[in-house]
């Protein structure tokens, strides 16, 4: 059964395991692959980042798989990070 994928202030909200799964990772990356290549045909960029959670790195992965998938170029950030400095990456690599 699928879970409600809920976002709040600094991001997703959900229990590893339980509502943070593979199959919702992958539900909410396509979805946000399919806005950003709806919104910019060509030449997308989005970051892609993670908290130091289990599998975190396994989850970058697999999103940046998915968005390339869709024509869009993940920009991985290497290590943990938190919201604001992602937010900040976005910004300063002028993302998408």
């Amino acid at each position: 059964m699928l879970t409600q994928i809920k976002f709040g202030t600094s991001g997703w909200r959900a229990v590893m395991a339980e509502e943070f799964t593979f199959v919702n990772v992958q539900r909410a990356v396509r979805g946000i692959a399919r806005y950003v290549a709806a919104q910019k045909a060509k030449g997308a960029r989005v970051i892609v980042g993670r908290d130091p959670r289990f599998l975190g790195e396994t989850f970058c992965s697999m999103a940046a798989d998915i968005l390339a998938a869709h024509g869009i170029t993940p920009v991985v950030v290497p290590d943990a990070a938190p919201t604001p400095a992602l937010s900040y990456a976005v910004i300063s690599n002028k993302a998408d």
